[in-house]
């Protein structure tokens, strides 16, 4: 028996066997639409010409490349959130610095700067305010008011250097000691 080869009719090939129909009136042109096409094949492969070390030379370079874009993708990436670190570190510190600015303008100690509220200067110098007037009228600390005061009346110990004053003269003799010991002139 010889095998005789069975081909499938493809759609291009059922498009020119059928008869195209007749045209509904006179006034209309037949409709001209192509025959379907041939499902289209997988391309092939591209041929890959050249020098194999040229290649392989060639795909070195392009791997070097490529990882110094990922070594650079990386380094961009620390540096990005370095950056967002250190400006949320400087967010905080002028938040602190017009906190305590707001105390101080307002009498508050420093300890108590930390409470303030508000988002800007001005509305913690507006919380200071309303907190001084809660406490009733502190005085402001630091650097300003370190100084030490004392009271009206008291005397005000003064230090001397020991070479401004003259050393009182003592009298170390046996005659002096006798006279401090026995109270004779």
């Amino acid at each position: 028996m010889e095998d005789i080869p069975v081909t499938e009719p493809t759609p291009a090939a059922e498009a020119a066997t059928t008869p195209p129909a007749a045209p509904a009136s006179p006034a209309t042109p037949p409709p001209t639409t192509p025959p379907p096409a041939a499902p289209a094949a997988p391309p092939a492969p591209a041929a890959v010409a050249g020098d194999p070390a040229e290649l392989t030379a060639r795909l070195a370079a392009v791997t070097a490349e490529l990882d110094q874009a990922r070594t650079a993708a990386a380094r961009t990436s620390e540096l990005e959130s370095t950056t967002e670190g250190l400006r949320r570190q400087a967010a905080e510190a002028e938040a602190a610095l017009s906190r305590m600015t707001a105390a101080r303008a307002a009498g508050l100690p420093d300890e108590l700067a930390d409470r303030l509220r508000g988002g800007t200067a001005e509305e913690m110098a507006a919380d200071a305010a309303a907190l001084a007037a809660l406490l009733g009228g502190t005085t402001p600390t630091g650097p300003a008011s370190a100084a030490p005061t004392t009271a009206p009346g008291r005397p005000v110990e003064t230090l001397r250097p020991a070479s401004a004053t003259a050393a009182p003269t003592t009298d170390d003799t046996p005659e002096a000691i006798a006279r401090l010991v026995w109270g004779g002139k």
